[in-house]
């Protein structure tokens, strides 16, 4: 194990974006990244409990959904 090993970073960077960052740049960018990852998982579990309780797809229950299908 490296001791500079961050649990989930598999050092994927294919266009270098994260290379050379301050600590600071980093640390802002793993928190982005977690609250969208959360921010997601939240979206899909109302999507799950409105289409339970209405028993509708959640495309028809949102029209802005519904009309790009179209």
């Amino acid at each position: 194990t490296d001791e500079n090993y961050i649990p989930g970073d598999l050092d994927f960077d294919p266009l270098n974006f994260y290379k050379n960052k301050s600590e600071f740049t980093k640390r802002n960018l793993e928190l982005k990244e977690l609250n969208n990852g959360r921010l997601a998982m939240l979206a899909i579990t109302y999507f799950a409990f409105n289409e339970f309780i209405t028993n509708n797809p959640i495309v028809t229950n949102t029209p802005l959904f519904f009309k790009s299908f179209l």
